[in-house]
């Protein structure tokens, strides 16, 4: 009886094994066309992989991956691969969503996207060492340069930026900004080098709110507070509403601009710091009164 039980131990292991390596090993590339839409639905947005392997703990890691952020417009955002894993917590509460690792740029973004029980999207996400030159993120400008950090807490209520809710926090480091476009010329006839940059803002439904954005460097030191107003899913031109102070230090690359910006009668501080309000939008700002 005992060596029975015993035969009867090692073949349920034995199946057991099997079950479980083949669930490590299944082909399931071959059923992406219905696992896209799936992973989709959790809440990430609209993607599409090259390869997809499932990991030992019930997850999947997916490599080649082409994702475009739900809320978001423009060109997708490029990974190396992306590890899933399923937030039990969210599927307990009525919704569903999923814990995720991504690897791009040469960084990593983690954590979580979901859909609520009532069909809000949220994102709770923290970027590492991700470099901007090797990343199209929506709405930044073409040749940003840096490495990015930071972290982002969305919820959306529908579909599209100016429906969003939460915070935003992004800082980065030893990089440079391409020449700033201004009333339908180049304000600044070359790149600004910065050594830090930071930005706090708080989303809330189309209005977003700049508490603070900070710029230190060789070319320009400043800090600038306002309102941005989404319109559609643009950043680009988004209406702007801003309060500027900022110098340019001597050796600035873009030095030659502060006498364009004395000849406007643009007001200096007790600290020698230009204050500038600027409107216009986001890639098109004007000076205001």
């Amino acid at each position: 009886m005992k060596r029975a039980a015993r035969w009867a131990g090692w073949l349920c292991l034995w199946l057991l094994l099997v079950v479980y390596f083949t669930y490590l090993r299944f082909p399931y590339v071959r059923l992406r066309p219905a696992i896209e839409p799936r992973i989709a639905a959790l809440g990430l947005g609209k993607i599409s992989f090259d390869d997809i392997h499932a990991t030992p703990f019930g997850g999947v890691r997916l490599s080649g991956v082409s994702l475009l952020p739900t809320g978001m417009s423009g060109k997708p955002i490029q990974m190396d691969d992306l590890s899933l894993s399923p937030a039990l917590w969210r599927f307990i509460r009525g919704g569903r969503g999923a814990h995720f690792d991504a690897r791009m740029a040469g960084g990593h973004a983690r954590g979580t996207a979901g859909i609520t029980r009532d069909a809000h999207t949220q994102l709770a996400a923290t970027m590492s060492d991700v470099d901007l030159t090797k990343v199209d993120l929506p709405g930044l400008p073409d040749g940003l340069e840096g490495k990015l950090e930071g972290t982002v807490n969305l919820d959306f209520e529908h579909v599209a930026l100016d429906g969003a809710k939460g915070t935003v926090h992004l800082g980065a480091a030893h990089g440079s900004i391409p020449p700033i476009t201004a009333a339908g010329f180049k304000a600044t006839p070359a790149p600004i080098h910065f050594d830090s940059a930071a930005l706090d803002a708080t989303l809330d439904g189309p209005k977003i709110e700049i508490t603070s954005i900070k710029l230190a460097g060789p070319d320009l030191e400043g800090s600038a507070s306002g309102t941005l107003t989404v319109r559609g899913r643009s950043l680009a031109t988004s209406e702007l509403n801003s309060d500027l102070r900022f110098r340019l230090p001597e050796g600035s690359s873009v030095k030659a601009v502060e006498g364009l910006i004395s000849a406007v009668r643009v007001k200096k501080d007790a600290e020698g710091y230009f204050v500038l309000k600027l409107g216009g939008t986001l890639m098109n700002p004007r000076p205001r009164t």
